[in-house]
């Protein structure tokens, strides 16, 4: 038995992608924005983020560091808000978090605090 009923039609249905401005991130954005999802998209990077947008007519940009707590919780009214625009209640079907640090390091000089 699953707890979420597998999602096949992605129609009309409302994705916030964190950290979407490169990468894994911004390919899941592009894939769900190509299968008809209502797609927004955010990371530090405004211009990647709005080059995005420009790619994609109907999505959406907010420039936010996920690895700011009151940044991200800034942002939910705006994320609702932005879900209701597209027809729907202000409902998020799917909220991704693919926002990543890297920093190389070679395993003699490992800052495990940067790691963390």
């Amino acid at each position: 038995m699953s707890l979420n009923p597998r999602m096949t039609d992605w129609t009309g249905r409302t994705v916030w992608l964190v950290g979407a401005s490169s990468g894994i991130g911004q390919a899941l954005a592009a894939q769900l924005h190509g299968l008809g999802a209502n797609v927004i998209v955010s990371a530090r990077s405004e211009a990647a983020l709005q080059a995005f947008v420009s790619a994609h007519p109907g999505s959406h940009a907010l420039a936010l560091d996920a690895s700011d707590r009151q940044a991200v919780a800034r942002a939910m009214p705006e994320v609702l808000s932005l879900a209701g625009q597209k027809g729907t209640t202000g409902v998020l079907d799917l909220v991704v978090y693919c926002a990543a640090h890297y920093r190389a390091q070679r395993a003699t000089h490992f800052d495990l605090d940067d790691a963390l």
